[in-house]
């Protein structure tokens, strides 16, 4: 039962991953809600790293699951929950304990990377209020919104 064990490791490495990649969510709503650009773009310089580990360690993890649907005659594409049913006993709490954890850890992020969209919708639309309160401002003083952008001086 080789497979289980190297199962079990991707899954806990899985897990890690997702405990880091929901650390950095947090760090990018910290980043939001304190105007710090070089925080947020650190933050999605790392996620984006991240989930690249994450898709990598799926693939392993569902190519592992192939290979113990196989040996234990299983259907194909079992859900990992339910895979666990078919395991030898001193494998099977492990499993169902991961894969549990995962089901949290998965859960948390969701909530956490929804919260960071919609603050990142909020922060999008004061932009576009701002600019367009600066660009009707510009107007009315009978100023080109468009010269200041190109650093024209109208005084002149």
């Amino acid at each position: 039962m080789e497979a289980v064990i190297r199962l079990i490791r991707i899954l806990e490495e899985q897990s890690t991953v997702i405990k880091d990649i929901i650390a950095v969510t947090e760090a990018e709503i910290k980043a939001i809600a304190l105007s710090d650009q070089g925080g947020i773009l650190d933050g999605i310089a790392k996620q984006d790293q991240l989930t690249s580990v994450l898709v990598g360690l799926e693939k392993k993890r569902h190519a592992m699951q192939q290979v113990l649907e196989k040996e234990l005659s299983l259907p194909e594409d079992c859900k990992l929950n339910e895979l666990s049913k078919f395991l030898p006993a001193e494998f099977k709490n492990a499993v169902t304990a991961l894969s549990k954890r995962l089901e949290r850890e998965v859960s948390l992020l969701l909530m956490l990377q929804s919260r960071l969209y919609i603050l990142l919708q909020r922060a999008l639309t004061m932009e576009e209020t701002v600019a367009r309160i600066l660009s009707r401002a510009c107007l009315r003083e009978g100023h080109s919104p468009l010269g200041r952008q190109l650093g024209i001086n109208q005084s002149v």
